[in-house]
């Protein structure tokens, strides 16, 4: 168990359920259903989510927002084609070669723009050309992350040119949405306005890091992926007996907007904090703060002084100028004071580290 006396800002994965999903998981542990995805709970949640793009789009549920990803793209690609993202894209950096080893095909990376993390058209179209030759995978392929590694939110503009692109160039785009629903809130935008009516060919939904326990799900809205879907899933051990589990999260999730409300809060409460860290001496905002992720910029003394008293992700550490850079990120529960203590607490810590630097 965690120190208690520990204030977790370290990622939205650490924290529990919403009362709402905890609820329906708990009558769904209580019921009798088909196996293997035939139960009224995966049903109903296939519903919901027909209802949210309003479009008969198919949906496969999975286990984690890597599987989302891997089996998406495994309905996409040869072991002789390649997917195009960004280089600090998840599917790229965080996933453990999940990709590679299991569809055995390449990751091209473009560099992404410095300050957002996203994947540029014009990256996109250098990438493209580059690799057109025989003797290079083929690119079949575009993964974009919304929002971004870095907690940023593509347009629908943007979202919407790299798509006629990649269709007027053979190339099938995925969208890996393990934090969709922030996006969403930031852009007051629909899941369909932001993802059907822009060109996404299949998507990876996570709703596991805003009030779920584990709930990720492939939602296939270009036709031509769906027909070994199945056995793409089955083959990749996503297929579960008591699927009923993962679907039942969805159908509180999409009621009543939770999945609005919980995002809303989440990054609400990161604008919050980095609006009063802006005033500050030694805390440098690197990203634009337009989810719930926040990095921050600050002496590498004063961030050992900050991880006594709180869980961060350290992403960055220059030891030969004492600086590093840390991820702080809120939660669909994250409270109002739990924002206003961690903005008194880094203020007080920076008070004392400039202190102890004038003796």
């Amino acid at each position: 168990m965690q120190d208690t006396k520990i204030i977790q800002f370290a990622s939205d994965n650490y924290v529990g359920a919403h009362p709402d999903i905890a609820a329906i998981l708990m009558t769904s542990l209580e019921s009798i259903e088909i196996p293997y995805g035939s139960d009224t709970y995966s049903k109903l949640a296939k519903e919901e989510f027909q209802k949210q793009f309003k479009q008969d789009c198919e949906v496969f549920f999975v286990g984690t927002g890597t599987a989302a990803n891997v089996v998406a793209l495994k309905s996409i690609l040869r072991s002789y084609e390649g997917v195009i993202c960004s280089d600090i894209a998840h599917i790229n950096t965080a996933e453990g070669g999940a990709l590679e080893n299991f569809i055995g095909a390449k990751i091209f990376t473009a560099p992404s723009h410095a300050s957002d993390g996203k994947l540029t058209l014009s990256s996109l179209k250098q990438v493209f050309q580059n690799f057109r030759n025989i003797h290079f995978n083929k690119p079949r392929a575009v993964s974009i992350t919304q929002s971004t590694e870095l907690g940023t939110v593509y347009t629908c503009e943007e979202i919407k040119e790299i798509c006629d692109f990649a269709h007027a160039n053979g190339l099938i785009v995925h969208m890996d949405g393990a934090r969709i629903a922030n996006a969403a809130a930031y852009l007051k935008k629909t899941f369909k306005e932001m993802v059907v009516d822009t060109g996404v060919d299949i998507l990876s939904f996570g709703a596991t890091k805003n009030g779920a326990i584990m709930a990720e799900a492939i939602v296939v809205f270009n036709k031509d992926l769906i027909k070994d879907m199945l056995y793409i899933q089955k083959q990749s051990m996503q297929l579960f007996s008591k699927m009923r589990f993962i679907p039942a999260q969805f159908i509180p999730y999409f009621k009543n907007n939770l999945w609005l409300k919980n995002a809303a809060n989440a990054n609400e409460k990161a604008y919050y904090i980095a609006e009063e860290l802006k005033s500050t001496k030694l805390y440098k905002i690197l990203n634009k703060v337009e989810t719930n992720q926040i990095f921050i910029e600050l002496p590498i003394n004063l961030k050992d002084d900050l991880a006594k008293n709180y869980l961060f992700y350290i992403t960055q550490e220059n030891f030969e100028k004492n600086i590093c850079s840390i991820r702080i990120i809120t939660s669909y529960n994250t409270s109002e004071a739990d924002a206003q203590k961690l903005i008194s607490d880094f203020k007080q810590a920076e008070y004392n580290f400039l202190l102890s630097q004038s003796f």
